[in-house]
Formats: structure tokens, sequence, C-alpha cells
């Protein structure tokens, strides 16, 4: 678990939570079994996932040095997702590989979720915590910083010590830009 602070700008924060917000919709989990979407009690945020063709040079950029964090390829990430927390509402305990399932549905040929970089989009006023139960760590979200975690071994077998929460927010609201980083190639933009 890695944290860099002052990846983004307050501007380029701004940018990302302006181009989520009208696309804002319920957050949802994938079930194991057979790779569909749905809502579910874990997981209580607001998300959006940016098409490509919302994206200008800025957000564009910005994206570019969260994947220098990671130390991985743009091309690897799937589309930037930013969540929205209101009050109450988290993400409890839970891991970021995927599903043999999924993983045959979209780009089998990426592999899994190898590693993920979330960039805060904003200080919380008080709750929201990342928290690595497994590794005993919690990560403050402040504006611009950006955490990464590994999700897989060495060898590509998934990690179940990558367990982690985002935690309730207790006052104000929580924005979260998350890219997912696939074993190998997944954008063609």
């Amino acid at each position: 678990i890695e944290e860099v602070c002052g990846v983004l700008s307050a501007d380029e924060c701004r940018l990302l939570m302006l181009l989520a917000r009208p696309h804002l919709r319920a957050s949802e989990v994938v079930d194991p079994d057979d790779a569909s979407t749905r809502r579910a009690p874990i997981r209580t945020s607001r998300g959006a996932t940016l098409d490509p063709i919302l994206e200008d040079f800025a957000a564009r950029a910005a994206q570019a040095r969260v994947a220098a964090c990671a130390q991985l390829p743009l091309t690897h990430a799937e589309a930037l997702s930013v969540l929205c927390y209101a009050p109450g509402e988290q993400y409890r305990a839970h891991r970021d590989y995927l599903p043999p399932g999924t993983i045959a549905a979209d780009r089998p040929t990426a592999g899994n979720r190898l590693r993920t970089a979330c960039v805060y989009l904003n200080d919380v006023d008080a709750g929201g915590d990342t928290h690595f139960p497994v590794a005993g760590v919690r990560v403050r979200p402040r504006a611009g910083s950006v955490v990464c975690f590994d999700n897989l071994h060495a060898d590509g077998r998934p990690d179940p010590d990558s367990l982690h929460a985002g935690l309730p927010v207790s006052a104000g609201s929580k924005w979260l830009g998350t890219l997912w980083f696939r074993q190998q190639r997944y954008r063609h933009w």
C-alpha cells in the first residue's frame, strides 16, 4: 500500500467531479456467479464511469499522472470510475479482483485487476478513510492524494489480503476516482 500526496491539483480534482456529477447513479457490485451487476447493501455510494468521449486533455493528463503513481501504463486501466459518498455511505470490506466470469465477459486478454489506484478528489470533513484491515492501515482522504495497492500475488493469483473498505463518511461528502489496472492492455483509446 503506497500513498502519494499532491498528485492532482485542486482544479483537476474539481474537473473530474464536474465530469462525473451528471452521470452519477447508485453504485453496483459484480455478482461472482454470473458477472452481472446489481445494487447491494455492501456499497451505498453513487458512481459514474467516465466514457472516454467525455474526457478532455486535462482529464486524460490527470489520469496519466495517477497511472504513473501506479507504475503501470494508462492503457492497462479500465475507464475512470468516480464515486461520491454522502454522510453514512460506505463500501464495506471487499476485494477488487474479478471473478473468472467477469474477466471472460470483459476483455479476457486484459486479465484480472492487478492494481488499484484511488485518487481522493476532496478533503472529507469527517470519516471516509480507506481501511486495509489485514495490513492494519487507514488512509485519510486528502484532495489530490493517490493510494495504490495490489490485488494479485506476483504469480497472478488473487490476493485475499487486498481486502479494503471505504469507511462511512461522518460529515460532508467524499469524492474518489478509481483506476483499476488490468494485467495487460485494456484500453484502445
